[in-house]
């Protein structure tokens, strides 16, 4: 089972495998945005833009890799998500509110079974070198969160 949450001091870098197009996944790293399989065209002319790896983990508690999202996170897929709310008052009096949420982790409690949608766009190149940034200390609302199971998979585990 991966642990999403241990900080490492390594860069991301090829894989174990040591496929050039397979970047190694861990937290906080950064990778070429043409590992997205719907990358590519002319409206992508990106010269410094990289893709982050978020805490987002899958049923095994393995990292998912932003270009396995569209199979990972597909319609009907049952997620837990810590996320922190905003209220952003605008205007003079006050009135006008906009809400944003934005997702700290996610983690996949059941697949889903609706079949993903399969894009027909080749990729330009391969993947860059990828950094990391500095991960966040771990709170006890992080350690709830990392323990917590589908009710379906605690009746299995014996």
């Amino acid at each position: 089972m991966g642990d999403a949450t241990s900080e490492s001091s390594q860069t991301a870098s090829e894989g174990e495998g040591g496929a050039a197009d397979t970047p190694t996944v861990q937290l906080g790293a950064f990778y070429d945005p043409h590992l997205l399989p719907d990358f590519g065209g002319p409206m992508f002319e990106l010269e410094k833009a990289k893709l982050v790896q978020h805490n987002i983990v899958d049923a095994q508690g393995d990292l998912v890799a932003p270009w396995q999202i569209y199979d990972k996170l597909r319609p009907g897929t049952l997620v837990l998500i810590n996320a922190k709310l905003f209220v952003w008052h605008t205007g003079e009096t006050g009135d006008r509110r906009t809400y944003q949420i934005i997702a700290e982790k996610i983690k996949v409690i059941e697949e889903s079974d609706q079949p993903i949608e399969h894009r027909d766009i080749a990729r330009i190149e391969g993947p860059s070198t990828p950094s990391k940034r500095n991960a966040p200390s771990k709170t006890d609302a992080d350690s709830a969160f990392d323990k917590f199971q589908s009710p379906s998979k605690k009746n299995r585990v014996g």
